[in-house]
């Protein structure tokens, strides 16, 4: 089935000397993983695949197995990333999307929250505060139910600071106590989703912090 539909990139995973796996997440087929070969990478179409690009593909859709992409290109309004800030928050995005997000079925709700992080729409939430309201919101998205069993020692109570995050208000506070926002919401999301994976991409979240 020849279809075209947007997509972010989350993953590139080297297949052969000259090939890739690229796992995207697409508007309306959900999750896809295509095999992307020599010239598709090697020209100057390989700087789509950088991981948390936006993008519009062509493909020919199989119902199952590795697929294909046709033509490749920025999804409208995108831009190839370029912010320091912004590519390692977007890779911290897209690192905590592929644990969280396996199967290949439409969820435009999800879709839409995405695109809605990825792009200068979240321009309103503080960059200080962006790793723990994107964690928060997936959460939400998604269904899964917050423990609010864990005891704070830090001055902003977790219940407080959650139920301003759901009402898009974002307190003042010190990296230490954001840091500790963004540990509930991670324990949470790991114990629930993905248990004993390490978000890798974490380390550069912490140095932002101390950055804002």
């Amino acid at each position: 089935m020849d279809c075209t539909t947007d997509g972010i990139i989350l993953k590139k995973i080297p297949h052969t000397d000259n090939s890739s796996v690229v796992h995207i997440y697409t508007r309306d087929f959900g999750l896809l993983a295509f095999l992307v070969q020599g010239k598709s990478l090697t020209q100057k179409k390989a700087a789509y695949f950088q991981i948390g690009n936006l993008v519009d593909i062509s493909l020919n859709k199989k119902d199952s197995g590795l697929q294909r992409i046709k033509e490749i290109g920025l999804m409208k309004g995108a831009n190839l990333m370029s912010n320091f800030h912004l590519i390692q928050l977007i890779q911290f995005f897209s690192e905590i999307t592929s644990n969280c997000v396996t199967d290949a079925y439409s969820e435009p709700e999800l879709f839409d929250f995405l695109i809605f992080h990825w792009t200068e729409e979240s321009s309103q939430i503080p960059l200080a505060w962006k790793p723990a309201a994107f964690i928060f919101g997936i959460t939400q998205i998604l269904g899964y139910e917050l423990e609010f069993t864990h005891n704070s020692n830090n001055e902003i109570e977790i219940k407080e600071v959650l139920r301003k995050l759901a009402q898009s208000e974002y307190p003042q506070t010190n990296p230490k106590q954001r840091r500790a926002i963004l540990n509930y919401l991670l324990f949470n999301l790991e114990t629930q989703v993905f248990p004993g994976k390490r978000i890798k991409t974490l380390e550069v979240i912490d140095t932002m912090y101390g950055n804002t």
